[in-house]
């Protein structure tokens, strides 16, 4: 229950394969190994609630590793969705410098205006914070392919400055903040960076850490265990 698992399907109206293509074949269908039933992979993406439901979170195509977490997108657009402003959306993968981040673009219901941190806020409630995305994109409508589906390819790439938009910059207040500030922009490659802003906001991950914690004890003689920069 609430653990994430691909989609098959199985019964007597299941294809015998891909016409003339058995490599792909074999990789999309399997034998069952304990009712030996002749199953297919859809590459959907689900999970059993606890009412014994499946609900559907999206393609498996569209799993992700970030921060060495693995994400799937359909996750995060589900819940978004359960936002009462929000009428449609998609979340998507954007690199940067030498990090990833998550992007959402919102449809809200009839274009009524939903603040940002409201937004993740909510979302904190449901999903873990190296899910929530790190910006959001508000668009009037979802780019779309011919037949109707999402187009990924035609989503707006945002930069860095419209980042800075949805945040407040506050700047360093004393020596320390000063130095770590100076520090953080060095290593995240980054121009102006909020002494406010979350470090796996910002893209960083636990290599990146290790390195920040090293740094504060050589320049510093100050030992920070890594657990305790996590919290």
């Amino acid at each position: 229950m609430w653990v994430a698992g691909n989609l098959y399907i199985g019964g007597i109206g299941l294809a015998l394969g891909y016409w003339k293509d058995q490599q792909k074949t074999n990789n999309s269908f399997i034998i069952h190994p304990e009712t030996n039933q002749r199953l297919y992979k859809t590459g959907d993406l689900g999970r059993y609630l606890a009412d014994g439901e499946i609900e559907f979170l999206g393609r498996e195509d569209f799993q992700v590793k970030i921060q060495g977490y693995r994400i799937e997108l359909g996750e995060i657009e589900s819940a978004l969705l359960a936002h009462k402003s929000v009428l449609n959306c998609v979340v998507s993968v954007f690199e940067e410098a030498s990090s990833a981040y998550l992007v959402g673009y919102i449809v809200s219901k009839n274009n009524e205006a939903i603040e940002v941190q409201l937004l993740k806020d909510f979302l904190a409630n449901k999903l873990p914070h190296y899910m929530i995305p790190q910006m959001m994109m508000f668009l009037e409508v979802l780019p779309l392919t011919a037949n109707g589906k999402i187009n990924r390819k035609a989503l707006p790439r945002p930069d860095y400055s419209q980042r800075l938009q949805q945040t407040e910059i506050v700047m360093p207040s004393n020596q320390q903040e000063l130095w770590l500030h100076q520090y953080w922009k060095k290593m995240f490659e980054l121009d102006v960076i909020s002494v406010q802003q979350p470090f796996f906001e910002l893209g960083g991950d636990s290599l990146m850490a290790t390195r920040l914690v090293a740094a504060i004890r050589k320049e510093h003689n100050i030992h920070v265990p890594l657990a305790e920069f996590f919290n």
